[in-house]
């Protein structure tokens, strides 16, 4: 009896053991076929939250954080109409410049075209509200593993977010300072499903917790206007 006992604690210390390690982050660098140098770091089995208050510094349960939808320059809010946790906020703001958005429900990212701002209905809103899911409007860089096109001629440090065609969901941000297009054709061919923009310029700091060193490492190459950040994606374990 007694050694019964000892096997099943045994077991029962291994599979929280596995549980827990398994609430973490992974990261893996990667160079792309022109040569592009990334940082994707999976979510994994953490959950995926969107706040529009600073996470605490001291919060040990998150392992990694970055700055998400635009912030207004002339009040230092979030730009367009947004959800957090069921609360819906902004709903005259649509921003209708921008085509893509991200639900969280239960953790759980999804990301898809919002048809300029026009899917982002009263209605549309709450039914998200009913579902006390998160969201918030970007730009939206792959759809059904197609890249957008882009225009743009200002290089910049870029981050997204990602749900690869095999299911798995990462932050994915590049060293170099890149085009949207070379960015967005890169997530192509690391085989993303969708993929939405994260602001970046002056807003891109952010951090992650090195699975292996368990430090922080803070990511971002600019970081001039960190105080004035308005909301931030969470992974958290």
């Amino acid at each position: 009896m007694r050694i019964l006992v000892l096997l099943f604690i045994a077991v029962s210390s291994l599979g929280f053991y596995i549980g827990s390690e398994k609430k973490t982050i992974s990261v893996e660098k990667k160079k792309s076929k022109t040569g592009n140098n990334y940082t994707i770091i999976y979510q994994n089995t953490c959950e995926m939250e969107f706040v529009d208050k600073r996470p605490a510094e001291d919060d040990k349960s998150i392992q990694l954080c970055i700055a998400a939808a635009f912030t207004q320059l002339d009040n230092y809010k979030i730009d367009g109409a947004y959800l957090c946790k069921g609360k819906i906020n902004n709903e005259k703001g649509v921003n209708h410049s921008v085509g893509g958005a991200l639900k969280i429900v239960n953790g759980k990212a999804s990301i898809f075209p919002t048809n300029k701002g026009k899917l982002i209905t009263g209605k549309f809103l709450k039914d998200l509200s009913a579902q006390k899911a998160s969201f918030f409007q970007q730009i939206q860089l792959v759809s059904n593993g197609n890249a957008s096109s882009f225009k743009d001629k200002a290089h910049f440090q870029r981050r997204a977010i990602v749900i690869f065609k095999n299911g798995k969901t990462a932050i994915v941000e590049c060293a170099e300072s890149l085009l949207l297009a070379n960015f967005s054709n890169d997530l192509v061919e690391f085989g993303a499903q969708n993929a939405l923009y994260t602001d970046m310029g002056g807003w891109d700091e952010g951090f992650y917790i090195d699975p292996i060193t368990k430090k922080k490492v803070t990511i971002g190459l600019m970081k001039t206007h960190t105080a004035y950040q308005s909301n931030w994606v969470v992974f958290r374990n």
